[in-house]
């Protein structure tokens, strides 16, 4: 999706394993560096190797106003949703703009544990109220995320953010909530691709 982007100008694969960088190439991504093994762990957040890759740009003459960040395990944006978000940023005063699609489960209704009951995790007066008249609630999907560089860059991002902190955002399918973080999300994603990629069609 992001080769046939219109608003990218280069597809650029970070990562620390040789066999992820030789497909990525054969695919038509480019992979200039190779990413420290200490930021290819799991407890790694997002920030330190988008941190990592722009100080590589920076130090190799490559002039990077906006990062488009596409994780591997969010695959359900098109060409067309990512240059939304290109042009949604371009010209505005945003830091970022981010993804979001309707909440899978409404956060009235979650609860924690306390001791041996279940409390309400957030107080909301909606507890019980039915779906359908929920107030209207968007998560952010981590599908596309459009982010200035100096944004992240910036001395005084003491926050450790990518984000910044004027974020603005697109709306996408709920489809695009699906996150692969286990082997159950990947045959669910495995068996939805194709026929989501049948549909664009």
């Amino acid at each position: 999706q992001a080769l046939e982007s219109e608003l990218i100008d280069r597809v650029v694969v970070s990562t620390e394993d040789s066999e992820i960088a030789e497909i990525a190439e054969k695919y038509g991504a480019e992979v200039p560096f190779i990413r420290p093994k200490e930021l290819a762990e799991d407890h790694v957040s997002d920030f330190p190797v988008v941190k990592h890759a722009l100080l590589w740009f920076d130090n190799h003459d490559w002039k990077v106003d906006y990062i488009v960040f596409l994780r591997p395990c969010n695959l359900f944006h098109t060409s067309k949703e990512i240059d939304k978000a290109v042009e949604k940023m371009l010209g505005s005063d945003f830091d970022s703009i981010r993804g979001i699609s309707r909440a899978a489960f409404p956060p009235y209704w979650m609860q924690r544990i306390v001791g041996e009951r279940l409390v309400p995790f957030i107080e909301s007066g909606y507890e019980e109220t039915r779906r359908q008249e929920l107030p209207e609630i968007y998560q952010i999907n981590g599908s596309i995320e459009v982010i200035k560089g100096e944004t992240v860059l910036k001395k005084r991002n003491i926050k450790r953010s990518i984000y910044g902190e004027k974020i603005g955002f697109i709306k996408m399918d709920d489809i695009a909530n699906i996150d692969i973080n286990t082997e159950l999300d990947f045959k669910i994603v495995e068996f939805l691709f194709p026929c989501w990629q049948r549909d664009l069609t």
